[in-house]
């Protein structure tokens, strides 16, 4: 039987959790296991510790914590995506480092979100990046883009763009948003190309304030 238009059905997402706070990684696997679609594999202390699970298990989803020394989690975020390059990964930071969060982002990271993000947005944001969309935390679009760009960028997007980026953000799959919004599918890659060159990135960008807000 069909789903109904609109109906919020997620694929299913597999998760591994990697904090080096028990309390993050707790809060982190209560928050997700209330998510529709998403489970949450396990919740390890370290990337070193995450490497058996994820040789062992198919990982949709890595959401990296990033605390103190940054330095280190970079580099064990290095040799992950190397040895699993099919893993997307969101990383959460308690605090905005233009420096750090380009070099994360350099390694291969599909998202950067503050520590203090809610529920929906670190789930939408899960399902994001795992569509292939880059995810930031509205304070770190603010700190890395300048906010006439940023404005001026959000002015720019025709509203079929802005309904196939909030259907994106809630983790469509291009053919369930050529269905849902009766176009065909090509007409829906069409528009992610225009939305690609108008964010400045060949593998689309949704900053968390304009891709969710818009779906009016």
């Amino acid at each position: 039987m069909g789903s109904r238009p609109g109906a919020d059905i997620y694929r299913p997402l597999s998760v591994l959790i990697i904090d080096s706070d028990l309390f993050v990684r707790k809060t982190l696997s209560r928050m997700l296991s209330e998510a529709q679609g998403i489970t949450v594999r396990t919740a390890m202390q370290s990337c070193s510790e995450a490497f058996d699970i994820l040789r062992r298990e198919p990982i949709d989803v890595v959401l990296m914590g990033i605390g103190i020394p940054a330095a280190d989690v970079l580099s064990e975020m290095t040799g992950m995506l190397q040895e699993f390059p099919g893993v997307d990964v969101l990383v959460l930071s308690s605090s905005v480092d233009g420096e750090m969060i380009r070099m994360a982002m350099g390694l291969g990271a599909g998202g950067f979100l503050l520590k203090n993000a809610d529920s929906e947005e670190i789930t939408q944001s899960i399902r994001c990046i795992a569509a292939g969309v880059k995810v930031f935390s509205g304070e770190i679009v603010q700190d890395l883009f300048p906010s006439d760009e940023s404005l001026s960028v959000q002015a720019s997007l025709s509203s079929g763009e802005k309904d196939v980026l909030s259907l994106v953000a809630r983790g469509r799959t291009n053919l369930e948003i050529a269905a849902e919004l009766l176009i065909a599918e090509s007409t829906v890659m069409s528009r992610l190309s225009r939305l690609s060159s108008k964010l400045g990135t060949s593998r689309r960008v949704c900053p968390r304030r304009c891709g969710h807000n818009n779906s009016g």
